[in-house]
């Protein structure tokens, strides 16, 4: 029996819905990016590069970290819930404000005030990691333990997980909803540049 359209894009959501609670119910999770911190498409992959190179990497080194070319607004992430995470992976981290660090869910304030960021570790220690966007190594160069600017410095506790792959654009509809609400209160959110960032711009 030949399917429409409208029916293949309803079975297509439907097996996300399904893969998304499977994978919660086995340890992993799913976060739609909306932002594109982590994209090499709209910024000079050079940037990149060379923030690892001055850290002492070579380009194949480089070229086998995780989710090495990037993702960008809108993409699907699938993660495996973690503590455990090395330089050069993608992690999944909770980004919350003061007094909510031992537990970002642990009140109405706390939840929202709390989002997930998805940023590459740099560095790690003991008890923290350090965590930079792909786009922003330029001007945020770390040697050893000198931990400058845009270096997010974050304790383990609030460290959810590791990326272990994408689908790219799939999250798109969340963005243009995100956009269309943003319009409703009068924020002149453009829906091009959703579909082009994956978020309101």
């Amino acid at each position: 029996m030949k399917m429409d359209s409208e029916t293949k894009i309803y079975l297509i959501l439907v097996g996300l819905i399904i893969l998304i609670v499977l994978f919660e119910l086995l340890g992993f999770g799913a976060v739609i990016i909306i932002s594109n911190s982590m994209s090499h498409k709209l910024y000079d992959k050079n940037i990149f590069l060379d923030f690892w190179v001055d850290k002492g990497y070579n380009k194949s080194m480089i070229d086998s970290f995780p989710l090495s070319n990037g993702f960008s607004g809108g993409d699907l992430l699938f993660f495996r819930r973690t503590k455990n995470l090395d330089v050069g992976d993608v992690g999944v981290y909770y980004y919350t404000c003061m007094g909510c660090e031992n537990n970002p869910m642990k009140s109405r304030d706390c939840r929202l005030c709390t989002k997930k960021i998805v940023h590459r570790v740099s560095w790690k220690n003991s008890t923290d990691y350090f965590f930079i966007a792909d786009n922003q190594g330029q001007n945020n160069q770390v040697k050893e333990e000198i931990v400058i600017s845009n270096e997010e410095r974050i304790p383990k506790s609030l460290v959810i997980g590791k990326i272990l792959f994408q689908i790219p654009k799939i999250g798109l509809l969340k963005s243009l909803l995100n956009c269309g609400f943003n319009n409703i209160k009068g924020n002149n959110c453009s829906l091009k540049a959703c579909f082009n960032y994956g978020y309101c711009k």
